[in-house]
């Protein structure tokens, strides 16, 4: 009997462990500035958080939707018999926990969900981080629009020119060596499985110029957190990690999604909060689902609300420091100041515009926001 229940013991602690352990790895999606700003993890299976490549996602104007970065695609290759590796192998890494239609299903539950955005209306607007397997792949694309019924007409991949010919490769390995392959080749790390077809070639839109410095502007956009920067990376002379590596910048939120990695990155300012493509998020907030978090007003209380003519924060004495922006509903910034622990500050509002607007509160570990209503 005490065998048994040794056994019973040992069967259950296995099972448990292993429950943990796909709960960290399979992540679904992560808010990060409510109704505006997710993030989904595309996990592979090393059992840790450092092999995400994550999927980001910004809330546009006019129906548009944002999204920097693809995912691993599919689990299995699709390329018999030459070449039976999937996307995912090519780099040696192990079974992928999910397919590319099981990350498009949480995209789109964040599209239709958090960003109240239909499918029949949704511009999706695909930025390609640089061009490599593990960040830009037809079968993410072709689950969003051929499986799950977003306009494919309406979309639009957005890749820099010097990354084009490596992103857009449809043929088996363009070149790259199977054994072993060879990093130095400039089509090591190309997606070819599946192939993309000519319809998908077709939404391919080439970005800024052969020698574009780092940090150059390639591109803007409007969203509701007000006007975003497609950036130029380093350059592979330089230590970068592909010559058209982009980055995306938010300066009225402070923050870059850096396309390629920590090392090769371009000057930013250090206040910034950076979200790297692969990885966990800034301040563990990848695991922050698996113990409730504290709710937004234990950081910043903002009264009254609705409001006619003034508005009241108060930091939490938890904190040392932070950092509160008020956006208007076209994503323009009213007012930005720093509180300290504890600390109060009071601003007159009856000037401005009646309606909803955004307060925003961010320390470096934390990013809140939460919407407040002026009313006559």
């Amino acid at each position: 009997m005490k065998t048994t229940y040794t056994l019973l013991f040992v069967s259950l602690f296995i099972s448990l462990s292993l429950s943990l352990r796909a709960q960290n790895i399979t992540l679904g999606k992560e808010q990060i500035i409510r109704d505006s700003f997710y993030v989904v993890h595309s996990g592979e299976g090393n059992n840790t958080l450092t092999g995400l490549s994550n999927i980001y996602l910004i809330k546009g104007k006019n129906d548009t939707v944002w999204i920097f970065g693809a995912g691993y695609g599919n689990k299995n290759g699709t390329v018999p018999p030459s070449y039976p590796l999937s996307d995912i192998a090519y780099y040696g890494r192990v079974t992928a926990y999910r397919n590319a239609i099981d990350d498009a299903r949480i995209t789109d539950t964040i599209i239709h969900s958090n960003f109240g955005i239909s499918k029949s209306s949704a511009k999706l607007m695909f930025i390609t981080p640089h061009g490599h397997l593990d960040h830009i792949n037809m079968e993410f694309l072709s689950s969003l629009c051929d499986s799950l019924g977003y306009n494919r007409n309406a979309l639009n991949i957005f890749v820099h020119g010097n990354d084009y010919k490596l992103a857009s490769c449809n043929k088996p390995y363009c070149g790259d060596t199977l054994h072993p392959q060879d990093p130095n080749n400039p089509y090591f790390g190309a997606p070819f499985d599946v192939p993309w077809n000519n319809t998908y070639i077709k939404k391919f839109k080439k970005l800024g110029a052969s020698k574009d410095s780092c940090n150059q502007v390639v591109k803007t956009f409007t969203s509701v957190l007000g006007t975003c920067y497609v950036v130029k990376g380093k350059s592979v002379a330089n230590g970068g990690h592909t010559d058209g590596t982009v980055n995306l910048d938010n300066p009225s939120h402070k923050f870059r999604i850096d396309g390629a990695g920590a090392g090769t990155q371009c000057r930013v300012d250090p206040s910034w909060i950076i979200y790297h493509i692969h990885g966990n998020l800034p301040g563990n907030l990848a695991v922050s689902r698996l113990s409730p978090p504290k709710e937004k007003n234990e950081f910043v209380k903002v009264f009254p609300n609705p409001s006619r003519d003034e508005l009241n924060f108060l930091l939490s004495s938890e904190l040392e420091n932070g950092n509160i922006a008020v956006y208007d509903a076209f994503g323009i910034r009213k007012v930005a100041f720093t509180l300290s622990a504890g600390m109060s500050k009071k601003i007159s509002c009856g000037q401005w515009p009646r309606g909803f607007y955004s307060i925003v509160f961010s320390n470096g570990n934390n990013i809140r926001s939460e919407k407040i209503v002026l009313i006559e």
